[in-house]
Order: structure tokens, then C-alpha cells, then sequence
């Protein structure tokens, strides 16, 4: 059982929509968070109990990667707050670098050991899923296109694969279910609720 600080409960529950923004460092010792969504990213220390601002930036979001000192941040644009920029920062090397210059808070995935995110991008009148390297953004690769909306991908790991909400027309939609080199996406969810998709 984790014990928070006074300050840190505070901070974490002084305002509601802020838990989706936590993510802890893969050791269990440090808890990002930002609160609001909107505000500047702070990390505590559950050893030290200290906490501290970890960027000068409003961010929407933070997510530990593959060690306490790896991260991605997720930062609103400027021109349009419901789409996001995707920087990389290792605060043991000082590296930082981004890896995406837009995305939607809806349309990302990334992979359990950190290295890849998975992401929706429309290009051509087709919807593509793609897999772009954190640590070199150069690296990309196409995983799957269609013309359906698709959203909300949620990335396990390689046995798992990739999970994906198609809308199949309005109001119907599937759960869809891909693997890498495996073709055709199957459907283990399908659902007729009349809920749209966001755009």
C-alpha cells in the first residue's frame, strides 16, 4: 500500500479529472500527475516525499516509459488545445526530443515496454494505424488502413495486440482486435449501442 503526503493528496484530489493523468515510474518510487489537465506536470518522489514541477510547460498529460527517468509528455497546441504535441524526455541524459508534432487525446497508444507509440493518423481519405519510434522518430511503419473512423487504440503486448473502437456505421461500432503481420483485424466486441465517436 502506498502512502501519499499530505501535500501530494492535496494536490492529486483537490480537483475532479485529474487520475487519469497519473502514471508511476516502472520502479514504483516516483508518481507523475498533472492537475488539472491543462497545468504544469509534477512528479513526487514516494521515498523523499518531495514534489516538484518536471517541465515549465502546461501539459495535458505524462506517461513513465521503461525507467523512472524516461517519459513522454503530451502538451496542448497552441492553435487548437484538443490536439497534442508528443515530446520525449530522459532526465538522466538531458536527452529530449519530439515525436510527435500532432495527435488527439483519443487517437494514442504506447506500447507496454515503452518503445513504440502507436498512433491513428488520417492521410488520402484513409484512416492509418501507425507505430513511430520514441526513441527515433524517423522510424515509422504502416500497420493497418481502412475506411472505417477508427479511435481509442490501446496497444498490449505482442500476443495481444492491438485493441481499436471501428464505427461500422452510424451509431453501430466494434471493439476490433489486430496483431502485426496477421492480417485483417478480427472483432471480438461488437456492439450496436448508439453512442458516435468523437471528431
Amino acid at each position: 500500500m502506498r502512502v501519499l503526503s499530505a501535500v501530494a493528496v492535496a494536490m492529486l484530489c483537490c480537483l475532479a479529472g485529474c487520475w487519469e493523468t497519473l502514471s508511476w515510474s516502472p520502479d514504483g518510487r516516483f508518481l507523475a500527475f498533472v492537475n488539472p489537465p491543462g497545468s504544469v506536470p509534477w512528479r513526487w518522489d514516494s521515498l523523499t516525499y518531495e514534489l516538484e514541477p518536471i517541465s515549465g510547460l502546461p501539459a495535458q498529460r505524462v506517461i513513465y516509459l521503461d525507467s523512472s527517468e524516461r517519459m513522454l509528455f503530451f502538451y496542448p497546441m497552441k492553435d487548437d488545445e484538443d490536439k497534442l504535441r508528443v515530446d520525449f524526455r530522459d532526465f538522466g541524459s538531458g536527452t529530449q526530443h519530439q515525436v510527435l508534432p500532432e495527435t488527439h487525446p483519443y487517437l494514442f497508444s504506447v506500447s507496454p515496454d515503452g518503445k513504440w507509440l502507436y498512433y491513428i493518423a488520417e492521410q488520402d481519405g484513409a484512416n492509418r494505424i501507425l507505430k513511430r519510434s520514441i526513441a527515433d522518430p524517423e522510424i515509422e511503419e504502416e500497420i493497418w488502413r481502412t475506411d472505417l473512423e477508427i479511435a481509442y487504440p490501446h496497444m498490449g503486448s505482442p500476443s495481444q495486440g492491438l485493441l481499436f473502437a471501428a464505427e461500422l456505421e452510424e451509431g453501430v461500432y466494434a471493439i476490433r482486435w489486430l496483431r502485426e503481420g496477421k492480417g485483417e483485424p478480427g472483432s471480438p466486441l461488437n456492439s450496436t449501442r448508439s453512442v458516435a465517436l468523437p471528431t
